[in-house]
């Protein structure tokens, strides 16, 4: 487990390249997750230029897990959104 923890702690960042991705994004995060804290997820939807960003209460790093029904109607909100905007 920690040579993961390695490996991932080694690899590059790719905040600088987000600004490059040119279709709308949705990130989402549990308001507790220690694996990427909600400060990173905020720092991600920064920068992407067509961004929305879901913070999914009582969940950590699996909120698909922890909270199905709240992660389903986000990303059902965003591609509505998305489906009406074009």
């Amino acid at each position: 487990m920690l040579l993961g923890l390695r490996a991932v702690m080694r690899r590059d960042s790719v905040i600088d390249r987000l600004r490059q991705v040119e279709v709308p994004s949705l990130v989402i995060v549990g308001e507790e997750d220690i694996s990427l804290p909600l400060p990173c997820s905020r720092e991600i939807a920064s920068a992407l230029p067509n961004s929305s960003l879901v913070v999914v209460p009582e969940s950590g790093h699996l909120s698909s897990l922890e909270q199905p029904q709240a992660v389903t109607e986000a990303m059902l909100r965003f591609l509505d959104e998305i489906q009406s905007d074009s």
